[in-house]
């Protein structure tokens, strides 16, 4: 199992509530983009990147921070990350748990 760093989890913590597989298309519909030009900036296909923005593939860390790296600052990797976490068994209530942590140690670092 892959696990996202700290600063991923408070980010995905503190940020909007829309579905991952929107954000994608959304932000690449901002960019008016095709599929398939998306498809050609990550290196993968165009069928990938339509199952993707249907919601019915979650994309692994590395590549939901390749899609935040060539959409941003459109794509909200929040929602992205909470599911991914949430199928590699991570629930609500350990997220609910994480982020009370992650405001606690922000304070306590005065990071901003």
């Amino acid at each position: 199992m892959i696990f996202p760093t700290s600063h991923e989890i408070y980010v995905a913590i503190k940020t909007s509530n829309m579905p991952y597989y929107e954000q994608i298309r959304r932000a690449r519909e901002e960019k008016k983009w095709t599929q398939k030009q998306l498809a050609e900036e990550l290196g993968v296909t165009p069928s990938y990147i339509s199952i993707v923005e249907k919601g019915k593939q979650v994309p692994t860390i590395a590549r939901a921070k390749e899609f935040a790296k060539i959409l941003k600052p459109s794509i909200n990797q929040r929602a992205l990350l909470k599911k991914i976490l949430e199928t590699q068994g991570v629930n609500g209530e350990d997220l609910s748990f994480l982020k009370k942590f992650f405001t606690k140690v922000k304070k306590s670092f005065k990071i901003t």
